[in-house]
């Protein structure tokens, strides 16, 4: 087990872009412990394991190598403007499969209509963000939590800092520049009835 979590360190470590250093900066050590820690020369605590998933993105369980599936949280259905319209948990349907993904927060949403490129019955699955840093800079397909407390499906078109350019994803919809957001889910998968 313990060479299985170094191994998935070092993997979401260079799958991020992140050096030792790197790495190291954003966790307040040094390089060289973060070094010991991947190659098990120093006893890895929860603790670390923690802090390393934070800085990484990922849940703890995946740098554990542990044989998670991820339950996606279902918010609802949406409209055909993209708007999230949420249902009760005695509304929403059965479970009929599960699908393991890499993904920390992952969230569901089943289209009652076609939107953009989605169809009608389709499965988004995304990936929630909730701090700016670690959101998408530009063009993908992300559901959207607002500050007004309306959760909808955009496309992101660009982001400066922490304001986002929301695209509507309907023929001739509205751009909205310079909108705040609460967090950013990008579609990390879609599963379509054949």
């Amino acid at each position: 087990m313990v060479e299985q979590i170094e191994l998935q360190i070092r993997k979401y470590r260079k799958a991020r872009g992140l050096t030792l250093t790197d790495l190291a900066r954003l966790i307040g050590t040094t390089a060289q412990t973060i070094s010991r820690l991947e190659r098990s020369k120093m006893k890895l605590s929860v603790g670390w394991i923690d802090q390393i998933a934070e800085v990484l993105d990922v849940s703890p369980y995946l740098l554990l190598g542990a044989p998670i599936r991820p339950e996606s949280t279902v918010l609802g259905t949406l409209d055909a403007e993209g708007a999230l319209v949420p249902q009760s948990s005695t509304q929403l349907p059965a479970k009929a499969a599960s699908l393991s993904i890499d993904a920390k927060d992952p969230i569901a949403v089943q289209l009652s209509r076609s939107i953009g490129r989605y169809d009608a019955g389709d499965v988004l699955i995304g990936d929630r963000m909730r701090r700016p840093s670690k959101m998408p800079r530009y063009y993908c397909d992300a559901f959207v939590g607002l500050p007004s407390g309306w959760q909808v499906l955009r496309r992101l078109e660009d982001r400066r800092g922490d304001l986002f350019t929301l695209a509507e994803m309907v023929p001739d919809g509205k751009i909205e520049r310079d909108c705040e957001v609460l967090w950013v889910a990008p579609i990390a998968l879609r599963v379509s009835c054949l």
